[in-house]
């Protein structure tokens, strides 16, 4: 009998922890999606204000701004990992 009672309110004790546990988790994603949404209209917000301001960018400003056009341009360029390990085979 005292099996049976213990059983019982073990029972009862897992499912209420579980049903808690559940309702926390729902609160816990509301709060998240909220948070997110926030995020995500702050982010548009940038987004359109970059695209502002770079329709304003042209030479002109850029020479207003002290900037100098290059008149020799050079690239830097690395092997990558597979051209090396190839050049290293055919040796």
């Amino acid at each position: 009998m005292y099996i049976l009672v213990a059983a019982v309110a073990a029972f009862l004790f897992a499912y209420s922890y579980f049903i808690n546990a559940s309702v926390l988790f729902v609160v816990e994603r509301k709060a998240a999606e909220n948070e997110s949404a926030v995020l995500l209209s702050r982010i548009s917000g940038l987004e359109t204000d970059y695209f502002n301001i770079s329709e304003n960018i042209s030479v002109s400003l850029a020479n207003s701004m002290g900037f100098k056009e290059v008149k020799e341009v050079s690239f830097i360029g690395r092997k990558s990992i597979v051209m090396r390990s190839a050049a290293l085979d055919n040796r």
